[in-house]
């Protein structure tokens, strides 16, 4: 998907959702400044956020955000899952693995990889749960 599905600009046609989360995909021709607007200071409006960052958390996640075109080189635009973590990952009839998501967009490929890599462990494939249901039968 990060390889045959690029785009032009980052974002996506209409907002999504990252979970509960109303997700920001208006359109930047910018990875840093759309990864650090929609993305990152976004959320810092959000309850959970209001309540665990002091002032100097927010002030450092800006420095933060202002630093990212010098941390993060230059990338293409591509189509991400957007919320890529292992309760996405389910498996098809026949054993292979099927993503659902309403979290997509044209962000950075990086941004599916972490969100999958700070996941909690995966969940048990559905064939191994209609196994378990029809050995005890």
């Amino acid at each position: 998907m990060h390889v045959t599905a690029r785009g032009d600009r980052f974002g996506w046609h209409r907002d999504g959702w990252l979970g509960r989360l109303r997700q920001d995909n208006a359109w930047d021709d910018d990875g840093h400044s759309f990864f650090a607007r929609a993305r990152i200071l976004r959320r810092l409006c959000e309850p959970a956020a209001e309540a665990a960052f002091d002032r100097a958390d927010r002030e450092a996640l800006e420095r933060l955000c202002a630093a990212l075109p010098e941390l993060v080189p230059p990338l293409p635009p591509v189509l991400t899952h957007g919320d890529l973590w292992c309760g996405n990952v389910l498996s098809d009839p026949g054993g292979g693995p099927a993503l659902i998501d309403p979290a997509a967009s044209y962000c950075w490929a990086e941004a599916d990889l972490s969100m999958l890599w700070c996941s909690p462990a995966r969940p048990p494939p559905i064939a191994s749960s209609r196994r378990t249901r029809r050995s005890r039968r």
